[in-house]
């Protein structure tokens, strides 16, 4: 054999279609950091109304759904296992937190209320003394 034969070097390159530029750059858009901060108080007012429902939520939810879970477990031992007293116990225990997921969902939200009150209330004074602006225009 030659020795120019080993030697050689080769590759393909083939470029992404459109469409496929367009989901790569959707996918990257994921992904990169967002460095600038929000413009718009909308998205601002936006944002914090989010942030105080969403947590509110989030904590009931998770208090729920910990509740049922503790509380099938207990069903799950007296039912199939006939271990009645492991089973009453996780289920009286898995009541406790479903019974007062929704009192603190309230409780959270009136907190988160209370904490970002000033700063949507002081947003949507601006956002509506604004719209009164360009509508005497």
């Amino acid at each position: 054999m030659n020795n120019n034969e080993d030697k050689r070097f080769s590759y393909t390159y083939t470029a992404p279609t459109e469409e496929e530029r367009r989901e790569i750059d959707s996918i990257r858009k994921k992904y990169v950091q967002q460095t600038k901060k929000e413009t718009s108080k909308m998205e601002r007012l936006r944002s914090l109304d989010a942030k105080v429902r969403n947590s509110a939520l989030v904590i009931a939810l998770t208090l729920g759904v910990v509740g049922v879970l503790l509380f099938g477990f207990g069903l799950t031992c007296v039912l199939e296992w006939n271990l009645w007293v492991l089973g009453i116990s996780c289920m009286v225990v898995g009541c406790v937190p479903v019974g007062i997921a929704y009192p603190i969902h309230g409780i959270v939200l009136a907190k988160n209320r209370k904490k970002y009150g000033d700063e949507i209330l002081a947003l949507t004074e601006e956002l509506l003394n604004e719209d009164n602006l360009e509508e005497k225009k």
